[in-house]
């Protein structure tokens, strides 16, 4: 598509990128001097039905609201008003019924001197003869298709009246989204559009004849085979969207901003996406959330002999310097160019430089430190940065992967940061549909966009429930509500990291600038003045929520690697080892990430209020039955049982209970009283090892109170 070479040219950087939208709240962006730009409508074509509806309320609510401008045009022979809407492609001709009485009366009131209301509520088109001017909508319409992955069930006969197409030939999907000129549409003939091509889903279906080595650089030949395949749940198809891009002529801003509320579910308008980071001057700390050990090196996230699986990591940011000559060996990167619609393969220097300032062939500064980076230049290659460095151990992972793949492939998909807002927002959009394509299972997402009118891009994240979205909280202070996405997305498949800090006497605190709240945001990750990679060959720091966010997506990468693929399985995995702090309990769900402790499978942790901690195996309570505790914020009485339990934590600043536990599949945090005599239960554990704990052994049975608990962690379950 021809917006997707337009957004090639204004790959540079700027402070500020682009964005999707909807309903009021945030419509100072979309207007320019000269008025409210154009904006993008869509719909799709699942049920006819709908679309005549929905098409039918996007122009009576720009009538209603003053904002709908108007073309002349006139009326042929043996032309009804509805004929001529077809034939100027403001109406689709496929639709089954004609137009609904909502937009013919609409057009007989645009429409005074030939048309007038008849007595019984219709309109009366009787002076609508051969040569008279018609006024209709000025609004361009389209027929294109949206390319991604549906659940089996949205493309059942009882949601979908549009006919199924199975095809073995993925470019037959393809080119329905890209157009003729890809390199993979030269020998399939497309025809159709607007006003030639009655809709269709198309759907991809794999056989053993399927060759799909040929489409390699556009998805991943273990996800064309998955996703194509008969038992899969997902299928792979190409969807029929109807698009109009409207422009609202001489409307108000209120005007606008009412026609963008009544119809946020179908529309993107201009916006400013801007990437999260800032700059401060600490210094970098992973040792307390388990990526560094105690010498220093990084932490080793798998035992010894263990068979790993290959893992794929998007990186949605500003354009990175993807041949930076820190980037060591164990991971493959590839870039998404939006131009040709294909995945390219990046060569990089062999190995890591061993001291900074050392001349390669990269240049004479690889590795010198620019203490002072600016974010406009850096941000994309910082945060890539600490993905690799994270994702390979420091660039020196050597553990291969199953059937020759690269054991880390990190997929860069660069946002350029433009005025042209909706034009970029239409193709992250896209890309977030072709995720599972590229068989990608987490993303880090450090760019954020106005929630209030995000509707579109959101549906798209949401509907992906197999692949991780990690998104930065942002950096506006934000204490009450949440106003940006994609952290603000309330879905399982999205985390939500806020930034965190050391004061001066090594306790957390929240990073200045740094969003919170544990209602939207799910946990948090060291994010001061983090060192990484930046532009020009060197390392630098830089401060934000968007260096928290890499650290998160590394911990579920090497989670990912290890076997746990389920999204509910990751989550409580890194919430129930998480670091919990007293008073930063409401900050976040959990408050610091812990990969040391996250990467220690089968095993349960407990600290008692005395200091002592122990790693080892809980053998359950000794007394059967439910612990009854009451809610603090509601007072509800609840009972827990043993089973469903993931976390105790004592919160000795307001003298309740964290309890993190399951109810049906639902993975729930809450703040309980435990009522008195419950406090006295005791329970059994099994110790494998022991730190502060006087005359306590290894691995003899002992008896503790949940009084006397600071933190029981049931990791193993």
């Amino acid at each position: 598509m021809a917006r997707f070479s337009k957004l090639h040219k204004w790959m540079c950087f700027a402070a500020l990128a682009i964005a999707p939208a909807g309903s009021a709240g945030a419509q100072d962006a979309v207007f320019t001097q000269d008025g409210p730009e154009k904006f993008l409508w869509r719909s799709e074509v699942l049920n006819r039905d709908d679309v005549q509806a929905e098409l039918g309320d996007l122009y009576v609510t720009l009538q209603t609201n003053g904002a709908l401008t108007t073309k002349q045009v006139s009326i042929e022979k043996g032309e009804t008003p509805t004929d001529v809407m077809i034939r100027n492609g403001v109406w689709p001709h496929w639709l089954k019924n004609r137009m609904p009485l909502s937009v013919d009366a609409m057009l007989c009131d645009l429409n005074p001197d030939i048309c007038r209301a008849d007595r019984k509520g219709g309109s009366d088109w009787t002076r609508a003869w051969p040569g008279r001017t018609l006024n209709l909508p000025d609004v361009s319409l389209e027929l294109s298709y949206k390319v991604g992955v549906r659940n089996t069930a949205e493309l059942t006969a009882g949601r979908s009246d549009v006919e199924v197409v199975e095809t073995s030939d993925l470019s037959a999907l393809w080119c329905r989204r890209t157009g003729p000129q890809h390199e993979l549409c030269k020998d399939n003939e497309i025809s159709g559009g607007w006003t030639q091509e009655t809709p269709a889903i198309y759907q991809y279906v794999y056989d053993s004849n399927v060759d799909v080595e040929r489409f390699a650089k556009v998805a991943s030949p273990s996800a064309l085979k998955e996703l194509g395949a008969s038992e899969s749940p997902v299928k792979m198809v190409a969807v029929p969207v109807v698009e109009a891009r409207v422009g609202t002529g001489a409307a108000s801003k209120g005007e606008f901003s009412r026609v963008i509320q009544d119809l946020s579910n179908n529309v993107l308008v201009d916006q400013k996406l801007r990437l999260q980071s800032f700059f401060e001057t600490n210094a970098k700390r992973f040792r307390p959330m388990g990526f560094v050990d105690e010498n220093g090196k990084p932490s080793r996230p798998w035992r010894e002999g263990e068979n790993l699986s290959p893992v794929k990591v998007a990186h949605i940011d500003a354009a990175a310097e993807l041949t930076h000559c820190t980037f060591g060996q164990g991971v493959a990167l590839k870039r998404w160019n939006f131009e040709t619609q294909e995945l390219e393969d990046v060569e990089r220097p062999a190995q890591i430089v061993a001291a900074a300032g050392g001349a390669t062939d990269a240049g004479p500064a690889c590795g010198l430190l620019n203490s002072t980076p600016l974010v406009e230049k850096s941000h994309g290659t910082h945060t890539l940065g600490l993905l690799v460095d994270l994702l390979t151990l420091g660039g020196n992972i050597q553990t291969p992967a199953a059937a020759g793949e690269p054991p880390i492939t990190i997929y860069h998909v660069p946002i350029g940061l433009s005025q042209a807002n909706q034009i970029g927002m239409e193709a992250l959009e896209e890309v977030v549909q072709l995720l599972p394509w590229w068989d990608v299972k987490v993303v880090n997402m450090s760019i954020a966009w106005n929630k209030a009118d995000s509707r579109p891009i959101e549906d798209a994240i949401v509907r992906l429930p197999n692949t991780i979205f990690v998104a930065a909280a942002g950096n506006h202070d934000e204490t009450s509500g949440c106003s940006v996405s994609p952290a603000c997305i309330e879905s399982s498949n999205v985390i939500s990291v806020i930034g965190l800090d050391l004061d001066d006497n090594n306790k957390l605190k929240i990073l200045k600038d740094s969003n919170y709240g544990s209602r939207y945001h799910d946990i948090g990750a060291i994010g001061a003045n983090l060192v990484s990679s930046v532009d020009g060959g060197m390392i630098g720091p830089l401060s934000g929520t968007s260096q928290a966010a890499p650290l998160v997506s590394a911990a579920i990468g090497h989670l990912i690697r290890r076997g746990k693929t389920g999204i509910e399985d990751i989550y409580q995995r890194i919430m129930t080892t998480a670091v919990l702090d007293s008073k930063l309990l409401e900050a976040s769900k959990a408050t610091m990430i812990d990969m040391r402790r996250a990467m220690d499978f089968d095993v349960d942790f407990l600290e008692l209020n005395n200091g002592c901690k122990m790693r080892g195996e809980f053998r359950g309570f000794v007394t059967v039955g439910d612990i009854v505790a009451s809610d603090v914020e509601s007072g509800g009485h609840f009972y827990l049982s043993e089973p469903d339990l993931r976390r105790v934590f004592y919160n000795e600043r307001e003298d309740w209970h964290l309890m993190m536990h399951v109810r049906g599949h639902e993975f729930l945090r809450r703040a309980y009283q435990i009522e008195p005599d419950h406090l006295q239960r005791e329970f059994r554990f099994l110790p494998a090892t022991l730190e502060n704990c006087g005359d306590q052994e290894a691995d003899a049975v002992a008896r503790f109170k949940l009084a006397d608990v600071h933190d029981l962690m049931l990791a193993s379950r």
